[in-house]
């Protein structure tokens, strides 16, 4: 089941992340995406293509009402 990304905080995402295995910057970088008003991993281009994925697959970002 996937869960929404902003529901988490940072040291969270970094936990998170580092059991992907990936970097802990990531987590800052994701967090700024999310709170700058990103509704999809697509647009967050610094990220790689293979972790936006892996992302979409775990994840999903709310809207804001």
């Amino acid at each position: 089941m996937k869960q929404d990304i902003k529901s988490m905080t940072l040291a969270e995402l970094e936990v998170t992340l580092a059991e992907m295995k990936e970097p802990k910057y990531r987590a800052k970088q994701i967090y700024k995406w999310l709170f700058t008003g990103a509704r999809s991993f697509d647009k967050m281009t610094n990220l790689p293509k293979s972790l936006r994925l892996s992302l979409s697959e775990r994840f999903y970002i709310t809207s804001p009402e």
